[in-house]
């Protein structure tokens, strides 16, 4: 495969949280759940923890050249992937980070051989996004559905 393919979707990422299987890593946290399409996907992401958006994107550039490089050669068609940036990420060696991937994906495909999956969560009609945010929307929120908090009652 030439390029890679994005997840597109919240739901995706929910997914692979809710029913896949996770591999922690001192760089990363990588996540992989079986989908049954024809290619593997792929979904970063850096959450505010990692530091400042100069620091995010940093990351995910990082992560984004080991999926290139790395992980094309051993994805597996039909699983989503989701790689988590976590603090270390730009300061890991790249020496260190390839060992994590490794590591990581010998763990992940180790596990989907297995199949340690909840295999009820796998099924399409239960990937749905109400499942997958565990009943929490915007008008459910004890603020009358306002973010901030504030403004008038």
């Amino acid at each position: 495969m030439t390029g890679l393919v994005s997840i597109p979707s919240r739901a995706g990422f929910l997914a692979a949280r809710a029913s896949g299987i996770k591999a922690v890593s001192a760089g990363f946290v990588l996540q992989a759940v079986p989908t049954g399409r024809d290619q593997w996907r792929l979904g970063l992401t850096a959450s505010k923890k990692t530091g400042n958006a100069v620091r995010r994107n940093r990351a995910r550039r990082r992560l984004r050249a080991l999926a290139r490089t790395e992980l094309a050669a051993r994805a597996r068609a039909g699983t989503d992937y989701v790689i988590i940036a976590r603090h270390g990420t730009v300061d890991r060696s790249w020496s260190d980070l390839t060992n994590d991937l490794d590591k990581a994906l010998g763990y992940l495909h180790r596990q989907l051989d297995k199949g340690n999956l909840d295999k009820g969560n796998l099924d399409k009609g239960n990937l749905d996004k109400g499942n997958l945010d565990k009943g929490r929307s915007n008008g459910d929120q004890s603020n009358g559905g306002r973010r901030n908090g504030g403004g008038r009652p």
